[in-house]
């Protein structure tokens, strides 16, 4: 099998940063808009799946202001270096090389050239040839990283959008045809996949690949929950791009032949949408290591949370005022840097007795850096619930106690990334109450106190809770 596999390599990586030069506004996954925006720049080439595939760890981020940053990474396989030079002239001759400029994208005309660095080496290039590559021996070298684990874990990037099992979907229509909960995957059928997106690959480019074996199914569990997505072309048709998101383990030790696949499939991918990016995943071990090197944002999202005039809104909202003192707007202003600098710590909650049930309130300040956080989570998230959108989660008390907070920390971390809004996020709602000078920690219920609960229940499937009044 390497023979071939061999045949497709070098990989390489290029981390594209732009500067936008008007503000844009983005959906929830990147994927669809910088995929379009790149394909736009040279329309003439019809394969370009088989080559580049595209990287967006800006993925999260909904709004941007005129001068803030913004990145994304193009991997391309062997074969690669004429597209990829088209492609990065193209973007050097920015705004002028945009051949559509539509106020409805987020990439357009708004975005001027900064510069690029190579992924892997971490060093500015200029231009293809200066791009380090990822062959053979430095696929080996990563995968003997992963050999002898006992748990390997698959926490899917972007959403994988996979198609059951031939003999389970024979009656499905529509959407129902993929895999929707994790008793739809097994490693069999998910190795299959992986395999077979090499193999295309390889055969689109008149390579000779060796049949494809049944490998021995390994033990699997995962936590994993469907988002719908799409987007829409530019006659305005919507395309329902919807997968599932989340974790999923291999329990047991996977063979090193089949390794060499999947830490390469990091960069790849698998199942449909691939070109648009989906099916990205990242290996981790139980300690959440792994070796792929992956972008942060240009900016936390806390950054695009905490504007003075998002906090401002939310002020007038929580006060119920219509004018702030210049000691409110100080107030304001010291609560912003501490957002952005990660300085900022909840206080505990305020405990009260509601319907015989104890609850919390958080603070004055602390509810207004929540719905500043509500206000930009909510656009985002709110498209992806729709009907079925995501698994209706357990709405027994009993059944998720002591569950619920590592189920959204999960969603949160698939939706949002590394960013450190999920870490505060977690820690307004699992802040501890402060009643009749004792300290009752929140681990069973979901909370009640918080802007963001409804949002969160939503996202675990919950009914939506009753705030405080």
């Amino acid at each position: 099998m390497l023979e071939w596999l061999e045949e497709l390599l070098p990989l390489r990586a290029v981390v594209i940063e732009l500067k936008f030069t008007a503000a844009a506004r983005f959906q929830l996954y990147h994927t669809a808009a910088v995929s379009g925006f790149v394909r736009t720049l040279i329309t003439d080439v019809d394969d370009f799946a088989d080559y580049l595939w595209i990287d967006t760890p800006e993925s999260g981020g909904i709004f941007y202001e005129t001068k803030d940053r913004y990145h994304f990474v193009l991997y391309g396989l062997n074969g690669c270096e004429v597209i990829l030079t088209r492609v990065l002239e193209a973007l050097q001759n920015l705004p002028r090389s945009v051949r559509r400029d539509d106020a409805q994208m987020p990439l357009r005309d708004n975005v001027e050239w900064v510069g690029c660095w190579d992924l892997f080496a971490d060093q500015p290039v200029q231009t293809v040839e200066d791009l380090s590559t990822y062959g053979i021996e430095e696929l080996i070298i990563k995968s003997t990283s992963w050999r002898d684990l006992i748990i390997t874990r698959i926490n899917w990037i972007t959403p994988i959008r996979m198609l059951r099992d031939k003999s389970e979907r024979e009656t499905a229509k529509g959407e129902a045809r993929f895999c929707r909960q994790a008793s739809d995957f097994n490693y069999s059928l998910l190795y299959q996949r992986l395999y077979d997106t090499f193999a295309g690959i390889a055969r689109r480019n008149k390579k000779a690949v060796d049949a494809r074996l049944n490998p021995q199914s390994l033990t699997m569990a995962g936590d994993i929950f469907w988002v719908d997505a799409g987007y829409r072309d530019a006659a305005g048709d919507y395309h329902s791009m919807g997968g599932v998101q989340g974790m999923l383990e291999i329990q047991e030790v996977i063979p090193p032949k089949q390794l060499i696949l999947w830490v390469l499939g990091q960069y790849v991918g698998i199942g449909q949408r691939r070109a648009f990016g989906w099916g990205r995943y990242r290996l981790e071990d139980v300690e959440g290591s792994t070796t792929m090197p992956r972008l942060c944002r240009c900016a936390p999202l806390l950054t695009q949370m905490a504007t003075i005039g998002n906090l401002r809104l939310v002020f007038q909202r929580v006060s119920h005022k219509k004018t702030l003192t210049i000691k409110e707007i100080e107030r304001l202003e010291k609560l912003r840097i501490s957002l952005i600098n990660g300085e900022y710590r909840p206080s505990a909650l305020e405990g009260m007795i509601v319907n015989e049930e104890l609850m919390g309130k958080p603070s004055f300040w602390d509810r207004v850096a929540q719905w500043a956080c509500a206000q930009v989570l909510t656009v985002g998230l709110e498209p992806l619930f729709k009907k079925e959108s995501f698994n209706k989660y357990l709405k027994n008390k009993q059944l998720y106690a002591n569950h619920w907070q590592s189920a959204l920390h999960l969603r949160l971390r698939a939706l949002l990334g590394d960013d450190p809004l999920v870490g505060l996020c977690l820690a307004w709602m699992t802040a501890p109450i402060l009643y009749q000078n004792q300290w009752v920690n929140q681990d069973a219920n979901f909370p009640q106190h918080s802007p963001l609960s409804p949002l969160f229940a939503k996202l675990l499937g919950l009914d939506t809770p009753a705030l405080y009044p």
